[in-house]
C-alpha cells in the first residue's frame, strides 16, 4: 500500500511542474506581439489598442494560452476568430475580417453582445457548449457579406472548440469559417432547373411553358418582373 506521505510527495512534485511550466510559459508570452505578422491590420490592432480599458485587461496580464492561440491564430490563412472568457470578448484574424465587414474593426474586442458579430446568435450558444467542455458544427449558416460589388448573400460553416487556460479549463472558444456560398448556390441551382424541366415537361403549349418558366424563375430570384427577348446575330456582331 502506498502510504500517505508518498502521495502527498508525488502531489508536490506535480504542482512543482506546473508551476514550473506555467512560469515558463510566462516567460514567454510577453514576446508573443513581436511575432505577430507586421504586414496584417488585424495582429497591429493587438499591439495599438489599450486593452487596459476593455474586459481582457492589460495585454501583459493576458492568460499566456489566450496569447498563444491569438498568435497562431494570426499567421493562419483560414478565417479564425477566438470567443475569450463568459462574455465571449471576440478577436480575429486578417482573413475573418471580411466577415466582420463595415464592423470591422470596432468588433475586434469587443463582447458577443455589443459588438454585432455576423454570427452572434450561433457564437453565443457555442461559447456556453465549449465553456462545458464540448465542441459545436453548424453548417450552411446564411448570412449577408458586404462584397466588393454590395452586400451578398453567403453560407459558412462555423467549427467551434475549447481553449483552455493555464489549470486546463475551458476559458474560451475558437472558431474556425468556412466559406460554403459556392457549393450551396450550385446545390440550390441545380435544384432548381430539376424541378423545373419536371414542370415544364407536361405543359403542351409554347406560351404555357414560356409563362411558367417565368413565374418559377421570378420566384426563385424574389424579382418582381421576368421577361423574355431576343438577341439577333447581327445586334450581338455590333456590340462586339
Amino acid at each position: 500500500m502506498i502510504s500517505r506521505a508518498a502521495v502527498l510527495g508525488v502531489v508536490r512534485i506535480m504542482a512543482t511542474a506546473t508551476t514550473s511550466a506555467t512560469k515558463r510559459m510566462d516567460d514567454v508570452t510577453p514576446h508573443i506581439v513581436d511575432i505577430m505578422p507586421k504586414a496584417q491590420a488585424c495582429a497591429d490592432l493587438v499591439g495599438r489598442r489599450d486593452w487596459s480599458a476593455t474586459a481582457l485587461g492589460p495585454f501583459d496580464g493576458w492568460p499566456a494560452s489566450l496569447k498563444i492561440t491569438l498568435a497562431t491564430m494570426m499567421r493562419s490563412p483560414v478565417p479564425l476568430a477566438i470567443l475569450w472568457g463568459a462574455d465571449g470578448i471576440i478577436l480575429y484574424n486578417q482573413a475573418f475580417a471580411p466577415f466582420a465587414g463595415a464592423r470591422h474593426p470596432a468588433l475586434f474586442g469587443a463582447s458577443i453582445a455589443a459588438g454585432g458579430s455576423p454570427f452572434a446568435a450561433s457564437d453565443r450558444q457555442a461559447l456556453n457548449v465549449c465553456l462545458a467542455g464540448g465542441t459545436l458544427s453548424l453548417r450552411d449558416r446564411e448570412l449577408t457579406l458586404d462584397r466588393a460589388t454590395g452586400p451578398e448573400p453567403a453560407w459558412v460553416d462555423l467549427d467551434y472548440s475549447p481553449i483552455a487556460d493555464a489549470d486546463g479549463r475551458p476559458a474560451g472558444a475558437l472558431c474556425v469559417v468556412s466559406e460554403t456560398t459556392a457549393r450551396v448556390v450550385a446545390e440550390r441551382r441545380s435544384g432548381f432547373l430539376l424541378t423545373l424541366a419536371d414542370d415544364l415537361r407536361v405543359l403542351a403549349s409554347p406560351t404555357e411553358i414560356m409563362d411558367h418558366a417565368a413565374q418559377r424563375l421570378g420566384r426563385e430570384l424574389t424579382a418582381s418582373r421576368v421577361f423574355y427577348a431576343e438577341r439577333s446575330e447581327e445586334h450581338t456582331s455590333e456590340l462586339q
